[in-house]
């Protein structure tokens, strides 16, 4: 049964509600336990001096290219039953699809007619639609609303053909890495002295994503050129706690700029 609902999932408490790091928490901590800060430091120290030195050596045979882009997103959300104690109800979106924009950029190296690098998205992915309380149309008395927030962290390789006498480039992209999701789910009723709700909160670990995409390329110098390209990618599933999974997978559409160095 619904009875005010909140479920809240990987949330971070410390002995006493003391705050992570503060003095009195590490005063109750062993000190093996306690925050190595110095540590950290030199360890963010040498990694970055290691990146700094594959880039340098990198660069010294191949050309460096740097893209920021823009772009909208059609994504497409699966929910799945929404699972309560004693109860079993059915989700229907609105709409198949939601359009959105996304952000991101990629960092890469050329070399003949292959690219590869590192590749960021950011977007986020929206759904409204019906409760069916116990699956049964009758009882259609509640409005859902489901938010997914997502950041990408892929690498990719990119392959192009050279056309003689054109200026287009055509090229395919693939790339695989991690995604960050963080949602929410809530619902509200429809008849306003219905006081049962219900609100789920997930933001948890990275999960497996990876792209597939083709497109193609418009000269503007030597140093830069203008892209556009279709993706499709597949940001695996979403869990709220076993009460609500949901899979996802987006159409992406995306302009970028391509400085090269």
């Amino acid at each position: 049964m619904r009875k005010g609902i909140l479920v809240a999932t990987q949330q971070l408490t410390t002995s006493r509600g003391l705050s992570a790091g503060s003095r009195e928490h590490q005063n109750i901590m062993d000190p093996a336990d306690k925050p190595r800060g110095v540590e950290t430091l030199v360890a963010s120290r040498q990694l970055g001096f290691l990146l700094y030195l594959v880039f340098h050596f990198t660069s010294l045979y191949a050309d460096i290219a740097i893209t920021p882009f823009l772009g909208v997103s059609a994504a497409i959300l699966h929910p799945s039953n929404l699972y309560l104690p004693g109860e079993v109800d059915s989700l229907h979106p609105d709409k198949s699809q939601d359009v959105n924009a996304l952000w991101g950029g990629k960092i890469g190296y050329i070399k003949h007619d292959w690219q590869w690098g590192v590749a960021y998205y950011n977007q986020s992915m929206h759904q409204k639609g019906d409760v069916w309380l116990y699956q049964l149309p009758d009882l259609n008395a509640f409005r859902y609303r489901l938010t997914v927030d997502s950041q990408a962290l892929m690498t990719f390789a990119e392959y192009q053909w050279e056309l003689n006498k054109v200026p287009f480039t055509p090229f395919v992209y693939a790339s695989i890495g991690g995604t960050t999701l963080k949602a929410t789910y809530s619902e509200t009723p429809k008849i306003s002295d219905t006081s049962d709700e219900i609100f789920l909160n997930e933001s948890g670990n990275m999960r497996l994503a990876y792209a597939l995409g083709l497109g193609t390329k418009l000269n503007i110098n030597q140093t830069s050129y203008l892209s556009i390209q279709y993706q499709y990618m597949d940001t695996g599933n979403l869990s709220f706690n076993e009460t609500l999974n949901v899979s996802m997978h987006q159409h992406l559409l995306l302009l970028g700029y391509t400085f090269l160095m």
